[in-house]
């Protein structure tokens, strides 16, 4: 089964929070939504790299690129 994209599982939690169905918090769900996606990012380059076989030390870390291109 494919990984729950960070914007598939905010509009899930979205629906439930909407509708009721449990209690939230917008905020922090839009947090953990947020930390989420930075962490597919992170991870998406990091798997890119290792496909590309282009690891070397003059490559940023997945967070390092999340950070530079997100200015976060």
């Amino acid at each position: 089964m494919a990984q729950q994209t960070a914007v598939e599982w905010y509009a899930q939690a979205l629906r439930k929070g909407l509708m009721g169905t449990v209690e939230w918090d917008p905020n922090q769900t839009l947090e953990q939504a947020n930390q989420m996606f930075q962490e597919q990012i992170a991870e998406a380059y990091e798997t890119g790299v290792e496909d590309a076989g282009v690891r070397n030390n003059s490559l940023k870390t997945g967070n390092e690129y999340y950070r530079e291109t997100y200015n976060k």
